[in-house]
């Protein structure tokens, strides 16, 4: 086979080429750019990279279910969601939770509402939270005293929604509408609804709760709520 010395590499702005940027599970990013690499031929000129900084720009993917990594009281936890390419925003946010499942609920909520294909169709970010799995094996909600499957006094997933919202609004790369977030769940997700309005008052300005009843936890604020 005949080799081919390639002399120049040139990658256009407007390529969708990957950039390197700081991420712990990437590894960090070289700290000299527009290094040189020399041969024994002519010299080629990398193109200068870029650092970016992952709390200003996304890694998430318009038109791509992605998954967003984060920390909350010192677990590592994730949530879904789906951008949706050519709108412009702000966009309305609708966040999907899922009832208990046996094992990861990973694009489950996504498989079963197609809410992806709705945020596509009508221009909305769709977020799919995600419980964490329990020694039972089951993805179910947990804040102590809300009456939910879960009752592992060492972690609120309230706090968890807080840093999942705070999150949508920091780190998608598209600009959301604080005035149009909507929470709706499903079975247990639907219970964690009715107490997330709750503890979480004047964040969200709709809520659907399908085949979740009250748990008797619920403390409402006074302002009423589209259902």
């Amino acid at each position: 086979m005949e080799l081919q010395h390639i002399d120049r590499v040139e990658v256009p702005p407007d390529s969708g080429a990957p950039r390197f940027f700081e991420n712990e599970r990437l590894g960090r990013a070289p700290s000299t750019p527009g290094e040189r690499l020399t041969g024994e031929g002519p010299k080629a000129e990398l193109p200068a990279l870029e650092l970016v900084d992952r709390k200003s720009e996304s890694a998430v993917t318009p038109g791509k279910l992605s998954t967003v990594e984060l920390t909350v009281d010192g677990r590592k936890r994730a949530y879904q969601v789906y951008v949706p390419e050519n709108h412009e925003g702000p966009l309305p946010v609708v966040y999907v939770l899922h009832g208990v499942n046996e094992g990861d609920a990973s694009g489950l909520m996504d498989r079963e509402t197609e809410m992806s294909r709705y945020a596509e169709e009508r221009g909305f970010v769709a977020v799919y939270p995600l419980a964490e799995v329990g020694e039972d094996g089951l993805a179910s909600w947990n804040s102590p005293g809300a009456g939910l499957t879960e009752t592992d006094p060492s972690y609120d997933d309230v706090n968890y929604m807080k840093a999942v919202v705070d999150s949508v609004k920091k780190d998608l790369g598209v600009a959301v509408d604080p005035e149009d977030q909507i929470l709706a769940g499903f079975s247990e997700g639907g219970e964690f609804v009715h107490h997330l309005v709750g503890r979480m008052p004047g964040v969200f300005s709709d809520r659907a709760a399908v085949h979740g009843t009250l748990t008797g936890s619920e403390t409402w604020p006074g302002d009423p709520m589209p259902v």
